[in-house]
């Protein structure tokens, strides 16, 4: 019994050990991501029927607006004077699609996704799109971060 016990108990310190190691490093962010300047907003539309206050170019004035607000980037009207090609659009999926793109070798660079809370009432809605419009900026702030090369 006490040899059993024993090996439990070494079993399981063995395995938090195993636990506690680091976490693998994550995969480089492309450099142009964090090296872009100048970004063109470009609206994807929306398949979705919506009875949103705005609707159908609210994600597009929404996301330009808090880019804008930001200053992080300049925000150009003609892509060809980008770095970036930024595409917003509402799926109908309930939720947001960030594509990014590479101007200069117009490679998808990257693709987010932010969910859209299920609702009845507009005001509900408005809220719930308001709230995941917030998430997709921060999110694709936080992608665009110098930081985020060393992590």
């Amino acid at each position: 019994m006490k040899y059993r016990l024993s090996l439990s108990a070494i079993l399981l310190l063995f395995t938090a050990a195993l636990g506690a190691q680091p976490p693998a490093p994550a995969a480089p962010v492309p450099a142009a991501l964090l090296s872009a300047q100048k970004i063109f907003l470009s609206n994807g539309g929306s398949p979705m029927e919506g009875s949103l206050s705005g609707w159908p170019n609210r994600a597009y004035n929404d996301f330009y607006l808090a880019l804008k607000s930001e200053g992080k980037f300049a925000l150009v009207d003609d892509p060809s004077l980008a770095d970036l090609v930024l595409t917003v659009q509402p799926s109908d999926q309930l939720e947001f699609k960030l594509t990014i793109v590479d101007r200069k070798s117009q490679f998808l660079l990257w693709t987010l996704f932010q969910p859209v809370q299920i609702c009845t009432l507009q005001k509900t809605c408005d809220k719930n799109f308001d709230t995941a419009m917030a998430s997709l900026v921060k999110q694709f702030d936080q992608l665009t971060a110098k930081s985020t090369a060393t992590q």
